[in-house]
């Protein structure tokens, strides 16, 4: 009998891993009925799998209107635990819909003022994209890379100096993709990069203006 129950729970497993959502209410009976431990693997399987479900659709379902419902759901699933997958789902969700980055750096920051290591590790893993972006020239990649720290800047929960380490990188070999990424960079966070520190924010326009009489690039629309 032991091992009857044994193989539906390893079914369960494996059905879960495979993206097949149990309800809460149906795990608890059916680990209760199976008798496992909560200290098993399989119960830790199970509810990780559950956690990142949990947090991938709530990120999913987050918009201006409903981010205070989604902050507060949030706050009540183990963020510590899922943080690693929390910040994949949202970095992904991000970069699927930069509409929606000005939503996701709001709820990075009210989510920061809490527990700032999920703060810090968005930033870290932001920039491990922007590098390897800039290694592949992966115009996509880099995009939605600066546009979340950018606003992330804004939201303060980066630092400007970040803001500007990116557009002089992007600016010290112009490309057409490289200077269209640093003028959509500067509308979004231009505003408080002039207001914290206009030497270094007149310095990036002195370079813009050096590409423009330089003729380095073909697309002079954005300057």
């Amino acid at each position: 009998m032991s091992s009857d129950k044994d193989t539906m729970l390893n079914q369960r497993t494996n059905l879960k891993s495979g993206g097949a959502y149990i309800p809460p209410a149906r795990l608890r009976a059916m680990l209760a009925e199976a008798k496992v431990s909560k200290s098993s693997k399989e119960y830790q399987k199970l509810k990780w799998d559950q956690l990142k479900k949990q947090l991938n659709g709530l990120i999913n379902k987050a918009n201006v209107s409903n981010l205070k419902v989604i902050v507060v759901e949030l706050f009540q699933c183990n963020l510590i635990r899922g943080k690693g997958a929390f910040i994949r789902s949202l970095m992904k969700a991000q970069s699927s819909a930069l509409t929606f980055t000005n939503v996701y750096a709001s709820l990075i920051c009210i989510i920061n003022s809490k527990i700032p290591e999920i703060g810090a590790l968005l930033i870290t893993r932001l920039i491990l994209q922007f590098r390897r972006g800039y290694r592949r020239s992966d115009k996509v990649l880099l995009k939605s890379s600066v546009l979340f720290l950018g606003h992330l800047c804004n939201q303060q929960v980066c630092h400007e100096i970040l803001i500007f380490q990116l557009l002089h990188l992007l600016l010290e070999n112009p490309t057409d993709d490289s200077v269209e990424i640093s003028i959509d960079l500067i509308i979004e966070v231009g505003l408080l990069l002039e207001d914290v520190s206009p030497t270094a924010n007149n310095a990036i326009f002195g370079r813009l203006r050096n590409i423009l009489q330089e003729d380095v690039v073909s697309k002079l629309g954005w300057i």
